[in-house]
């Protein structure tokens, strides 16, 4: 019985450790003047790396048919996009609203939400 209570212990830290350490990415193809809504991008979540979850999202950018994609960084927990018709902003946080707040002071330009999410 011990060691069954050992396994389902070393499990359940082992499930929320990966969690934890989870990492996701925006890709974006920017052209300045452009309405923000118009931005192609591309996004990853629960990547096992930054490097992972930047590939990722570049993909998806690309995948849209978009062909100046660039990475625009990465975050761990939740992340949010913001963008103006010049100018970007990611940010990064505990809770969307925190992700939100960093990314348009990040952008610091009348920037609006173009995506959030969270792991």
């Amino acid at each position: 019985m011990k060691a069954l209570l050992k396994v389902l212990t070393v499990s359940a830290a082992m499930l929320f450790a990966s969690s934890a350490f989870a990492w996701g990415a925006y890709a974006a193809d920017q052209a300045a003047g452009e309405d923000p809504s118009k931005d192609g991008y591309g996004y990853a979540v629960n990547s096992a790396s930054a490097a992972a979850a930047e590939r990722e999202a570049l993909a998806q950018c690309r995948a849209h048919g978009n062909t100046g994609c660039k990475v625009l960084g990465s975050f761990q927990r939740c992340g949010s996009y913001a963008s103006s018709s010049y100018n970007w902003g990611i940010g990064s946080g505990s809770t969307p609203r925190n992700a939100q707040n960093d990314a348009r002071k990040a952008c610091a330009d009348n920037c609006e939400i173009v995506h959030s999410i969270c792991e």
